[in-house]
């Protein structure tokens, strides 16, 4: 059967399961019809070069994207996909945003350096007016030595002059209060290293007045000198994270929220009395129809169990258990000395806990629990091996980031009920020994779509080793940071399994010679990252380090590329062209 005599229905049903790069290297200008279809398919979903490799990446850019460049109303750009730099290979081939005159909604995550970060900067003053969602995440690390205060007011009032931006994802060292009033913005999210008082929020929603749903960062600080003096009537969703707010202050901020319908809490190091909450909800958000929370405490001290039975015992009236049915869990982490409190089903996407834990709730004695964990992709786990409990009654059916620090114990399986979704295991001081080595194996027979395997460790000691011994067919991006690999270990790397089928490498090397040895002989490598010891240890200048890219392109194969990020300690970046 051809092609051309399937339905046009069954041919974009066939343009669903291919990426977008590779839709237009296989069916663009083959004929009038499919180029139709194209530009439908367009005209509804996400161009990306997702999964697109380098030479694919410049012919799609060449030969196919102009002709389509006003068809295209959605775009993401990444530089952590599998084109490093690919924001600024984008820009090389002489593309501008504004050339996208139909474009809706633009993404771009951006970890390159501050030459490239400026020009996203210049390219957003003339994005699009059509423009309805909006995505911009910096690399938070360095935004302080690019952008300057100026710079990144710039930024934001840039944003908020968008006539008909609707979305705004955003994720900046820190985001400035804009000065410029938006009548569009609905829907506001901040990332990064932000904090942000009362004082702050006043402002935010004075030039913004029709946003409906904010979400902002966990602050690390929060000014009590300043109350909300606006009546925040738009907000009907909110997520926000507090760190000890006193409670006259919590009372008015929610006192200025009447039409909140879902509520979102993260507090850091403080808690709040299910009395004292289900005053506030009956007095104040009386439209709130979902509650989700989790409240932290730290103590240097013993936790007391009175403590945490009085605070269950508070969320266990009527008001929660039978009026709203919101249910509560305490995980007491006591070799710790931390409490988690958090409504049920669990509403974040990282899970941790430090085994063993103590748990109670306020559930009934028949409550299912299955479901209650489906949203926690990242799952962060603190074991030692003289530690010995019962496992909680957590499952986690859609982990697909996994963490393990110090040790592996073979009853995982009985917390993560399904490991078809995860992809990425990170092990944190890993112990090289006859015993974990199989425990470890045990775990790698049961991942069956591993994709990253990356150790590393909190502080350089003496016994930790290369993990040679392990294998594992999936894996195709390997982390080794948790110590310095030398020449010897860097030559044994590549002659072991994990070593002969890496493609992404993230290393910590002694010198300048083992980065030549690894692009030399890893043969199915693409990407490198690698942090030198020697440049790290002389504390060498930008100007030396850019010294050691020239050294290094003398010597290695023209197919590699070689970058560094933004500042002169950060690793270089090599990857095939």
């Amino acid at each position: 059967m051809l092609l051309e005599s399937l339905a046009n229905e069954i041919i974009s049903d066939i343009f669903e399961c291919i990426k977008p790069a590779h839709l237009l290297l296989a069916f663009h200008n083959l004929n009038s019809r499919l180029n139709k279809l194209l530009v439908y398919y367009f005209r509804t979903h996400t161009f990306d070069f997702q999964f697109a490799s380098n030479i694919d990446f410049d012919i799609v850019c060449q030969q196919h994207l102009l002709s389509m460049i006003d068809q295209i109303t959605s775009i993401r750009l990444s530089d952590y996909s599998n084109i490093p730099y690919e924001i600024d290979r984008f820009l090389a081939h002489g593309f501008t945003f504004r050339q996208f005159t139909r474009l809706k909604s633009l993404t771009l995550v951006c970890n390159s350096c501050k030459q490239v970060q400026e020009k996203i900067l210049f390219e957003l003053h003339y994005i699009s007016t059509e423009l309805t969602h909006l995505t911009v995440i910096l690399n938070t690390y360095d935004y302080t030595r690019i952008c300057s205060k100026e710079q990144s007011e710039s930024l934001v009032n840039i944003i908020w002059r968008l006539p008909k931006l609707i979305y705004c994802k955003i994720k900046i060292h820190h985001f400035p209060i804009p000065t410029i009033i938006s009548t569009s913005f609905k829907h506001l999210l901040i990332g990064g290293r932000c904090s942000y008082s009362f004082h702050d929020i006043d402002h935010l929603i004075k030039y913004t007045p029709y946003m409906e749903q904010l979400t902002l960062p966990t602050s690390e600080t929060q000014s009590i000198d300043h109350e909300l003096s606006l009546s925040l009537t738009s907000i009907i969703s909110l997520n926000i994270g507090l760190r000890k707010i006193p409670e006259h202050k919590i009372i008015n901020f929610f006192r200025n929220m009447p039409n909140l319908c879902r509520l979102t809490l993260y507090m850091m190091n403080f808690y709040i009395h299910g009395h004292k909450l289900e005053q506030i909800i009956r007095n104040d958000l009386i439209k709130l129809k979902v509650l989700r929370f989790e409240m932290s405490i730290y103590s240097l001290n013993d936790i007391k169990v009175e403590l945490v039975n009085e605070l269950l015992k508070s969320y266990s009236t009527p008001f929660w258990l039978e009026e709203r049915r919101w249910f509560v869990r305490c995980d007491w982490q006591t070799c710790k000395n931390i409490v988690y409190i958090y409504t049920l089903p669990y509403a974040f996407h990282e899970y941790r806990f430090n085994w063993p834990i103590r748990s109670q709730s306020t559930c009934f004695p028949n409550y299912v629990y299955d479901r209650s964990y489906n949203r926690v992709q990242k799952l962060r786990v603190w074991q030692t091996a003289e530690q010995k409990s019962p496992l909680p009654n957590i499952r986690f059916p859609n982990v697909y980031c996994l963490d393990l620090l110090f040790s592996i114990d073979n009853q995982f399986g009985l917390i993560i009920s399904n490991f078809a979704h995860l992809t990425s295991l990170h092990l944190i001081n890993y112990k090289h020994n006859p015993r974990y080595d199989l425990q470890m194996h045990a775990l790698l027979d049961q991942l069956f779509h591993l994709y990253r395997l990356h150790f590393d460790a909190y502080s350089y000691a003496t016994w930790l080793r290369p993990p040679f011994q392990l294998k594992h067919q999936s894996v195709r991006e390997l982390g080794l940071t948790h110590i310095k690999y030398n020449n010897e270990q860097c030559a044994i790397l590549t002659r072991t399994p994990l070593g002969m089928q890496c493609e992404v490498l993230y290393i910590y090397a002694k010198n300048r010679t083992c980065i030549l040895d690894l692009a030399r002989t890893m043969i199915n490598l693409r990407f490198l990252s690698v942090q030198c010891y020697e440049n790290c240890r002389n504390r060498q200048s930008s100007e030396a380090n850019d010294q050691l890219i020239e050294w290094l392109q003398t010597r290695i194969s023209s197919k590699w590329t070689i970058a560094r990020y933004s500042h002169c300690y950060s690793p270089l970046v090599l990857w095939i062209r």
